[in-house]
């Protein structure tokens, strides 16, 4: 059993309007032993941003912190993983970097959580 929860930030909220990244969502789940964190980045449009560079920091049911970046697909999507315990995981979302694009991501979901018992 499991649940998970995600915080929405305020979109629009830093006044970026062109060539802005945000986090378009954060789809936690447990699979084959791993807990999963896919991110989705988009533009101000809504449409994927393929290349850019998602910096987040996974917070582990012990406490402990553990960093990790990943470039998003053809489709602005990343799925980071993490071995899975029981207890609490949380991922947060620190930049999005892209040449010529402005990190937004304060506008968009920036963490999530999911519980594995």
């Amino acid at each position: 059993m499991l649940s998970s929860s995600i915080d929405i930030g305020d979109p629009g909220s830093t006044g970026c309007m062109v060539d802005c990244l945000s986090a378009l969502g954060i789809k936690m789940s447990v699979k084959a032993g791993s807990v999963r964190a896919a991110v989705v980045v988009v533009d101000e449009t809504g449409g994927g941003v393929r290349g850019a560079t998602v910096v987040a920091e996974w917070t582990l049911p012990d406490g402990s912190k553990v960093a990790a970046s990943l470039t998003t697909n053809r489709t602005g999507k990343a799925t980071f993983t993490t071995s899975a315990v029981p207890g609490v995981y949380t991922f947060e979302i620190t930049q999005i970097t892209a040449v010529g694009w402005t990190d937004d991501s304060s506008s968009g979901i920036t963490t999530g959580s999911i519980t594995v018992r």
